[in-house]
């Protein structure tokens, strides 16, 4: 895999994470008491034997860049791209010495970053994203595009017809080719849905990306590179994702993720990537006081009614306050006596009076 380039899309401004959003990068915010949201995608990297990761963020960098430094770049080479010099260089002098030109979507990222890409030894480039919770190897994926000699695989799942048009829906033929793809359809033909994961071949993926200058696009790989491959009759191959995965891009995603990880839906704790202090020791308890929920080991028999929730690690709960389907971040205070319901409670957040429905 010598010749394949992995980057990490982590560019968007997280809008529709609400709260969450407000004072940390979509990526780095925690996730099932053991990580953050781009932890998956990099831990897949590792596991699947890929040599870097290059980075293309766009916003609050320096939040992403230190994060990535201090915790990643020992377990797998990050690439920053036109930021790489802060690997040796004091980072007031590289965030003061680079300048960019503006990036309009994801499509922008892949010609910004061209001269990190399309740049021996790589010849194939896997595009990923940092707001994705799921396991897996991407060897067989990239054994599968060179072998149907594919200018572009991309990944699909099969998931319930009623929530289609939330995606990219996907036709694939018994061969596992692409023959139909429209980007968030209002009335679906196909219960198969592309996960963003995609494999392109560089020197076809960059004649499109330099054939679409000058006119009106939308800066998009969903929107107007594969569609334009598609229409040109490039060979596009589709390789299933048959295990979880989620695209976690709301808050109200976010908190279903959640709640279907205490229903046993999702990646197993003891599988994700621990990353955040204290994930070892959040546990999953059906005793006393607290029932069906992950919470640390400290708030297993304390004073508070803990149900169906997930309670990271450095979080305080008041005696006699209930908590029911809901998601306590790291440094959140609940007080005595409080009632939190239905709700995402964020990092060092402080609640002091009942707090119902509160998601984004």
């Amino acid at each position: 895999m010598n010749d394949l380039r992995a980057v990490l899309l982590a560019g968007g401004y997280g809008k529709r994470m609400g709260r969450l959003g407000a004072t940390r990068v979509k990526p780095v915010i925690p996730f099932g008491t053991r990580c953050h949201l781009m932890d998956f995608s990099l831990h897949n990297a590792q596991r699947s034997g890929l040599d870097e990761v290059l980075l293309m963020s766009r916003y609050n960098e320096e939040q992403l860049h230190t994060y990535l430094r201090e915790t990643w770049h020992s377990r797998i080479p990050i690439h920053f791209g036109p930021f790489n010099a802060l690997h040796r260089q004091p980072a007031e002098q590289v965030y003061r010495e680079v300048q960019r030109a503006d990036e309009k979507g994801t499509a922008d990222a892949l010609i910004q970053n061209r001269p990190y890409i399309d740049t021996p030894p790589y010849r194939h480039t896997l595009v990923l994203h940092s707001d994705h919770v799921y396991l897996f190897d991407y060897r067989d994926m990239y054994r599968f595009h060179l072998e149907q000699r594919a200018a572009l695989t991309i990944g699909f799942q099969q998931i319930p017809l009623e929530f289609v048009s939330l995606f990219g829906m996907v036709e694939v033929d018994s061969r596992m080719n692409l023959r139909a793809f429209v980007e968030k359809p209002p009335q679906p033909t196909s219960d198969k849905v592309f996960t963003a994961v995609c494999l392109f071949r560089n020197d076809i993926l960059y004649r499109y990306l330099e054939g679409f200058q000058g006119t009106a696009w939308q800066h998009d790989i969903s929107r107007d590179v594969i569609p334009r491959m598609l229409a040109e009759g490039e060979v596009i191959k589709c390789y299933p994702f048959p295990d979880y995965w989620e695209d976690i891009g709301t808050a109200h995603r976010y908190h279903r993720a959640h709640m279907n990880l205490l229903q046993g839906i999702g990646v197993p704790l003891e599988e994700m990537p621990r990353v955040l202090p204290g994930g070892e020791h959040c546990v999953f308890t059906e005793t006393g006081r607290v029932r069906q929920s992950i919470v640390p080991v400290a708030l297993r028999e304390g004073p508070a009614h803990i149900n169906h929730s997930v309670v990271f690690a450095g979080a305080t709960v008041g005696e006699g306050a209930l908590i029911e389907n809901s998601v306590l971040l790291p440094g959140s205070r609940i007080a005595p006596g409080v009632r939190v319901k239905d709700s995402i409670v964020c990092a060092h957040e402080v609640i002091e009076s009942d707090f119902i429905g509160r998601l984004e």
